[in-house]
């Protein structure tokens, strides 16, 4: 479980990864189905996702 789980509607997953034996970077992801949807590449210093991140505000009509 990623530490973003319970903000999402979803489970999310991380899968930590970089070159050398630090990881420098972070798959979000979620299982659905017998899919796997990556939501994000993160570098471990971004910030945490939001909910945020992902809704998009309609334009309003001028």
């Amino acid at each position: 479980m990623s530490r973003e789980s319970d903000d999402f509607p979803f489970e999310t997953r991380d899968l930590y990864f970089g070159i050398g034996r630090r990881p420098t970077h972070r798959a979000v992801f979620t299982i659905c189905h017998d899919k796997v949807l990556v939501i994000a590449i993160r570098h471990l210093a971004q910030r945490d996702l939001a909910l945020d991140d992902f809704l998009i505000q309609k334009a309003e009509d001028d």
